[in-house]
């Protein structure tokens, strides 16, 4: 029945993503109910925390994010070599410029402004 999100990279990696900037926002949310108001920083802090989460959503296994390991695919250099870890930060502080994430991924096939310049791609895996 969904066969066809299991076959098309592009859509897992979509849905990777949703998955990833979900998780975000639940640590962020969930920091709105954990601390008191005087914590908080007027929402500052939880959105703080949902932005380095997604920072280093690629750090947390040699695969990937959460996201990734769920559909089960990697990111690797384009010439096959692992990718350092910090690389792997520098590579989604892109995803800060989500339009211009989407526009480059509808122009190039799928790749991201993290991919291009840092030279990666996301492979099954």
């Amino acid at each position: 029945m969904f066969e066809f999100i299991f076959e098309n990279i592009y859509l897992r990696r979509l849905l990777a993503l949703m998955i990833d900037m979900g998780i975000a926002t639940l640590i962020g949310m969930s920091l709105e109910f954990i601390l008191p108001d005087e914590y908080l920083y007027g929402g500052f802090l939880p959105f703080i925390v949902s932005i380095v989460f997604i920072l280093l959503k690629d750090t947390f296994s040699i695969k990937g994010s959460i996201g990734k390991n769920i559909f089960k695919m990697r990111v690797l250099k384009n010439d096959g070599s692992e990718l350092k870890l910090g690389f792997r930060v520098l590579r989604n502080f892109t995803l800060l410029l989500m339009p211009l994430e989407i526009l480059i991924a509808l122009l190039f096939k799928g790749k991201r402004l993290g991919d291009i310049i840092f030279h990666t791609e996301v492979v099954e895996g």
